[in-house]
């Protein structure tokens, strides 16, 4: 059975007091036994969030806490993750949590499905004094007991911390109801070593019969939502002020991927930064729509999307977006500003004949696009917009009379 090791780094480090509560480091702290075994070991993950329009739910400025149990022989024998909050003369971690319990990481790194508990209990008490050590009590004897900062060994969310924070800010029931219903698994991405991939399944819980994947880097930045029903639909997610960086350090792996998921994150830093009018607000999605392309090693693949966003409740179709191998681009957008193209053009309530009249608008007479509606039956046609009224209001009009739009 293949089993997950914690190397430790033993190190000697001078103690630092202070009176004042000190502010948590982001990092990795040590506990040894006296002849020089590591423990246990918890790590410190601060995430500022971001206010920024790639991020479809904000994780706000959180710093998240996990705890790692070793064995005599340091491999671990339980994850436990939650959120650290001030309590005023020390920190503590959140009464919600998430555990992973032996057997079950035994399942992930083998890559199999494996389950979490989440659970509502007494967090323990975290101590720090100065910037290298801190005391964790209340937690039981894996836990309790004086750490000290690893200053060479890098923070790495695993896998307890990384469902913690996506399923606390998603599913917060979750921790109403005990123990979830959710599996997972956890795999690596082989196109580039800074992505992980998590499969999530719901199966007989309060999702239903229902799976989608993460895409994440190892700091807790989990960075695109991808829907595995039908065709893909991916949006960015608890996208951090490192994401930019991130993104671009992987986009020559990730344009080369013939799948819509990771290929899309790729298509969405594209579009982030050549058509912010596009993904300002928070609520598009990157619909993976098909590909095509040859056979054999310069085969040259195009992946097609939608751009989908939701406009008032209803979800119209922003643009087409299409990219190559070769860096080839096209990107059609069916949303802005644009101008009338006949006389007393009827601005509808529904995008249907069939409802009220609410104005009327001229050729030359400009309107805002929000997009193509979704028709029932159909996909995004090209029958009716989308559009703002002058009183913030949405109504709908034919595309035949949209210049841009319907042609």
């Amino acid at each position: 059975m293949m089993k997950k090791k914690i190397l430790g780094l033993a190190a000697a480090l001078t103690l630092v007091s202070s009176l004042a509560l000190a502010a948590p480091q982001s990092g990795v702290y040590q506990q040894m036994y006296a002849d020089g075994r590591l423990k246990s070991v918890v790590t410190i993950l601060h995430n500022p969030g971001t206010g920024d329009y790639m991020a479809q739910y904000s994780m706000g400025d959180n710093t998240y806490v996990c705890f790692d149990a070793l064995d005599n022989k340091g491999y671990e024998t339980e994850n436990y993750a939650s959120k650290l909050e001030e309590t005023g003369s020390s920190y503590a971690a959140s009464e919600k949590c998430f555990v992973i319990d032996a057997a079950n990481l035994a399942k992930c790194g083998q890559k199999e499905l494996f389950k979490v508990n989440a659970v509502k209990k007494q967090g323990p008490v975290l101590s720090f004094a100065g910037e290298d050590r801190l005391t964790v009590s209340g937690a039981g004897t894996k836990y309790d007991g004086e750490y000290y900062f690893s200053p060479r060994s890098k923070p790495q969310a695993n896998n307890a911390l990384m469902l913690y924070a996506y399923e606390a800010a998603r599913n917060n029931s979750l921790f109403e109801e005990g123990t979830g219903a959710n599996t997972y698994r956890i795999q690596q991405y082989d196109l580039a070593p800074w992505v992980k991939r998590v499969e999530l399944y719901y199966k007989d819980g309060s999702q239903g019969d229902y799976s989608e994947s993460l895409l994440m880097d190892n700091e807790l930045n989990i960075v695109m939502s991808c829907n595995t029903e039908g065709n893909a639909s991916c949006k960015p997610l608890f996208v951090s002020d490192k994401y930019v960086q991130w993104a671009e350090n992987g986009l020559a792996s990730f344009k080369t991927c013939v799948g819509g998921d990771e290929s899309s994150l790729y298509m969405h830093r594209y579009l982030a930064k050549n058509f912010p009018e596009l993904t300002k607000s928070n609520n598009m999605t990157l619909v993976f729509k098909d590909f095509f392309g040859g056979e054999g090693e310069n085969a040259v693949f195009t992946r097609l999307y939608d751009l989908v966003k939701d406009a008032d409740g209803v979800k119209v179709l922003a643009a087409n977006v299409g990219h190559s191998d070769n860096d080839a681009m096209q990107v059609k957008k069916y949303m802005g500003l644009r101008s009338i193209t006949g006389d007393e053009v009827r601005i509808r309530k529904k995008p249907n004949t069939d409802c009220d009249i609410l104005g009327y608008v001229n050729k030359g007479d400009v309107v805002e696009v929000l997009g193509l509606v979704n028709q029932t039956g159909e996909a995004f046609g090209n029958k009716w917009a989308a559009i703002r009224l002058a009183n913030g209001n949405m109504g709908y009009v034919s595309t035949m009379f949209i210049a841009g739009v319907n042609n």
